[in-house]
């Protein structure tokens, strides 16, 4: 699956196949779907405001226990290196950012995330009738 996002200032293409995880495991030694679902924990616990910017008075020090913003750049990393075999290491492809919203991010990429790990064959196991 491919698809392109706003990153700061400048589009950015992604693209998200089934060696996506391997390729994550490979290159930060994390498990992709352990982080995924830390990821998706944490983005769920912060509080927003009605401009949907993450309202810092209101941070929960549990919620910002499980956060851990170089996950979520370590997905983006991984789904732009993805499209791009040219990009540089996270760190010099994240040194061109000024700032990023958070808030914004994961949306952008969770559809690319689950793609990835989401089967799309039906079942073929017999199920169970009533005679």
């Amino acid at each position: 699956m491919e698809k392109t996002i706003n990153l700061g200032d400048k589009q950015v293409k992604l693209r998200s196949t089934a060696a996506t995880p391997i390729f994550y495991k490979n290159q930060f030694k994390h498990d992709f779907f352990g982080d995924m679902l830390k990821l998706a924990t944490g983005l769920d616990g912060l509080n927003t405001n009605d401009d949907g910017e993450v309202d810092v008075d209101k941070l929960d020090p549990k919620v910002v226990d499980n956060f851990d913003i170089s996950t979520l750049y370590n997905f983006i990393w991984v789904l732009a290196k993805g499209a791009d075999k040219k990009i540089g290491e996270p760190l010099d492809f994240f040194e061109q950012y000024e700032s990023l919203d958070i808030s914004e991010l994961f949306p952008q990429i969770q559809d690319l995330l689950f793609s990835s790990i989401q089967t799309t064959k039906k079942s073929t196991a017999p199920i169970n009738q009533k005679n």
